[in-house]
């Protein structure tokens, strides 16, 4: 009897992983990022992105910092520093953070959506839409990153 109970355990889980969709990347409160991902023992990315989540950005630029020091390969660390150079009016240095972190993963959905926004920041309603279909293309029409491209570039047509 018990072995038939196990049997229907692992029938069941297994029907679970097959049948059930994919998990979908959702934002988080900065657009994907979990202040609790330390999956590369990089505590110093934590530790900004919990900064940028309380919009101290000039203070998580040195944990940044020390976190591409970490790992220099880590397109989230990039992604981020371009980020808050952005909100602080940096946006040369942020296009450059962008730019690293798409050169590492191409289809980056933060660093695609906040390179759109700077686009849009700087009027070129056109490398916006670049973006906004590199994210289409990477996470399809309902993740956050690709929807709130999508309003942001609405927003930008309405105010012009």
């Amino acid at each position: 009897m018990a072995g038939k109970t196990t049997l229907r355990g692992i029938a069941a889980a297994l029907v679970f992983l097959f049948v059930s969709p994919p998990p979908v990347q959702t934002a988080g409160p900065v657009g994907g990022y979990e202040s609790d991902d330390t999956s590369d023992g990089n505590s110093e990315l934590a530790k900004a992105i919990k900064l940028i989540e309380l919009g101290s950005y000039a203070s998580a630029i040195p944990l940044l910092e020390k976190a591409i020091a970490v790992n220099p390969r880590n397109p989230d660390a990039f992604s981020l520093m371009g980020f808050s150079r952005r909100k602080l009016g940096e946006r040369d240095s942020a296009l450059q953070y962008y730019l690293k972190a798409l050169e590492l993963e191409p289809q980056h959905l933060g660093a695609n959506e906040y390179l759109g926004e700077l686009y849009l920041e700087t009027s070129d309603l056109a490398r916006a839409q670049e973006r906004l279909q590199v994210l289409k293309q990477a996470c399809g029409t309902k993740c956050d990153q690709y929807l709130e491209l999508k309003k942001a570039i609405s927003d930008f047509r309405s105010a012009n």
